[in-house]
């Protein structure tokens, strides 16, 4: 009987200790669920930021190629303007309306006051 009760009981004490590693097992297992689960929560607020990054950037970018485009047709026109400030025509303008000067035989008008 003896014999018996001390199986009984070495039974029941590994019973114990299999549930108590279990246990320790079960903790460990939701500890590491915690860390997974702030660490999943840490990506999607660190995606979400990046989302929001992406747009503002995206944004901007439009604003540039707008402006680059605008400043492309300015250089169109400077360019216009150079070549006709090279001309005859741009020249007799110019000494007409700075200088006040006139070709043979023009006849000028001028308003009285």
């Amino acid at each position: 009987m003896e014999e018996r009760q001390k199986r009984v009981k070495k039974q029941i004490q590994e019973r114990h200790k299999k549930v108590e590693k279990q246990r320790k097992n079960i903790a460990g297992m939701v500890t590491i669920s915690a860390v997974v689960a702030c660490m999943i929560a840490s990506l999607l607020l660190q995606r979400k930021e990046i989302n929001d990054s992406i747009k503002s950037y995206s944004a901007r970018y439009e604003i540039l190629q707008k402006s680059i485009e605008e400043e492309k047709e300015h250089v169109k026109e400077i360019e216009k303007l150079k070549e006709y400030m090279q001309t005859d025509e741009y020249i007799a303008n110019v000494a007409r309306e700075k200088l006040g000067m006139v070709k043979e035989n023009e006849i000028i008008f001028s308003e009285g006051k």
